[in-house]
């Protein structure tokens, strides 16, 4: 049992130690990306809901809608 988990790859034939994961720019880069998705599921998800309220929807099946005629 190790005493401490390490994320570090090792190559048999050498004795250097390299380490694995994300660092610098690229940490920041993701970090952007998910906020970034973040963000846009939170604006659809309230734009969803803007349009189901100001649609008038309801649990109520379209089927029991009726058509108005408005003159065309």
């Amino acid at each position: 049992i190790m005493p401490h988990f390490c994320l570090l790859f090792f190559r048999p034939a050498c004795d250097a130690v390299y380490p694995v994961g994300l660092y610098g720019w690229r940490k920041r880069c993701l970090y952007f990306l998910l906020l970034l998705l973040l963000v846009t599921m939170i604006v659809n998800l309230a734009l969803t809901v803007w349009i189901l309220k100001v649609m008038n929807f309801s649990v109520v099946s379209s089927a029991s809608r009726q058509a108005y005629n408005r003159g065309c």
